[in-house]
């Protein structure tokens, strides 16, 4: 497990398989380092610590990114061992921590019910894409059956 690892390489790598254009990996970029930054400030867990012998340990880095990977690709926790170096155990706890973390960070601004305007914006939207009246997601409707 080597915490001094090239974060550089490894986010290039994610981006490049997903994203073509520049201003859409700016923006990516952008919030995940505010919420890494968030979470460091919110946990003590995600922040880099020394151990007993001065050996560095994981970074908030790899651990929101271990995290980030079980949500976005829905990856068994063993397998972002061999992309983000973190054991299983460490990464179910960062993955705990992390959807915790978000969840109270920014859950009053992002996870609440949508106000008059929010209805107002996504029956525009929903209209425009040639589905008038609809609030929520095809998908969401399709699993509650």
């Amino acid at each position: 497990m080597d915490p001094n690892i090239e974060w550089d390489n490894i986010w290039n790598e994610v981006i490049d398989d997903c994203l073509n254009d520049n201003t859409e990996e700016e923006v990516i970029r952008h919030v995940f380092l505010r919420i890494v930054e968030a979470l460091g400030n919110h946990d003590e867990y995600f922040q880099t610590r020394t151990d007993a012998v001065g050996k560095m340990g994981l970074s908030p880095l790899q651990k929101c990114t271990a995290a980030l990977r079980i949500l976005a690709y829905g990856s068994p926790a063993d397998s972002v061992d061999d992309y983000v170096r973190i054991g299983e155990s460490t990464t179910l706890e960062c993955l705990d921590r992390f959807v915790m973390g978000v969840c109270t960070i920014f859950g009053a601004q992002y996870m609440r019910r949508p106000n008059n305007e929010d209805i107002a914006r996504l029956l525009q939207i929903n209209a425009a894409r040639g589905f008038p009246g609809m609030l929520g997601s095809i998908d969401c409707f399709a699993e509650q059956r």
